[in-house]
């Protein structure tokens, strides 16, 4: 009797496991008696989706963990995508996640075990390069920076951007030639000198990326290699004079590109300039030309 009891038992779960799956199109174990409950707790964890937000260079990325006895103990690791990895208090049974600094760009993949080192899932994550959004007088220029390329330059322009953001308001192009070149970040409105809140960074001249049409590099005293700060500009043509020759020519290093924008910085370009006297500089516009905000927008 017993055994037939147990045959019967056995026989009425597999047709709730059948009726299940032909309405759902997958098991589930749990609506027919079986399985870790995720209201009851205890039991392995697993997890059912892996989820990432904020993908982007020098941010915090948030891993976002669904499934079930999560309480019961996970870990996260990446493979070089992030720093400091950290578990966001106020995780459930069901739900935990997980944050930490990105660190790189490109494709790296995240990894969630359980608390004895088993796999339970993974995610691939694709960081894209940085981009920059100035918004000036005379239009907008997305800029696209290449982090692999110039990562000291790229991390000091940055700098400027996220960790000083009202360094490069109401800065103005300073230096303008007509279909040559556009310059920046040493001068506020009236011509009033910036003083650089971060130290000169080393020259990335010699990274692969050249001055075209476009590229936007570091300007530096022409006596010191060594002296980028936060001056910088954007390429109006090609200007191979301005790449690595030789050690003693070392030429200016470029970190990027205007991805988007070009027409404004044509404009900047085709503004009137004067020399001014006082601060002894040539091509100031006479009428000046403002950023009036640079932000990280991805």
């Amino acid at each position: 009797m017993m055994k037939r009891e147990m045959m019967n038992s056995m026989i009425d779960r597999l047709r709730c496991i059948a009726a299940v799956a032909a309405i759902a199109g997958v098991a589930l174990l749990a609506s027919c008696g079986g399985g870790a409950s995720s209201t009851t707790g205890g039991g392995s964890p697993t997890v059912s989706t892996l989820s990432a937000s904020t993908l982007s260079y020098g941010r915090t990325m948030v891993v976002s963990v669904n499934g079930q006895s999560l309480d019961q103990g996970i870990t996260m690791e990446t493979d070089s995508v992030c720093t400091a990895i950290t578990q966001i208090a106020g995780g459930t049974d069901a739900s935990v996640g997980f944050s930490c600094r990105v660190g790189t760009v490109g494709e790296y993949n995240i990894t969630i075990r359980n608390s004895g080192g088993k796999f339970l899932a993974s995610l691939k994550v694709n960081v894209p390069l940085p981009q920059v959004t100035l918004v000036t007088s005379l239009g907008t220029l997305i800029l696209e920076l290449d982090l692999r390329a110039a990562p000291a330059t790229v991390d000091n322009f940055l700098r400027y951007v996220t960790d000083s953001p009202s360094f490069y308001r109401n800065v103005i192009f300073h230096n303008v030639v007509a279909a040559d070149v556009i310059r920046a970040g040493g001068y506020g409105t009236g011509l009033v000198a910036r003083t650089s809140v971060h130290a000169p960074i080393a020259l990335e001249s010699q990274n692969g990326l050249k001055n075209l049409r476009g590229s936007i590099g570091m300007a530096r005293d022409p006596a010191v290699a060594d002296s980028a700060t936060s001056q910088f500009y954007v390429n109006l043509k090609d200007a191979p004079e301005r790449d690595f020759q030789s050690p003693a020519q070392p030429g200016l290093a470029v970190f990027g590109s205007v991805v988007k924008g070009m027409d404004a910085a044509d404009a900047i370009g085709a503004v009137p300039t004067r020399f001014d006297l006082t601060a002894g500089l040539g091509n100031v516009p006479v009428t000046e030309v403002l950023i009036t905000s640079a932000s990280q927008t991805r």
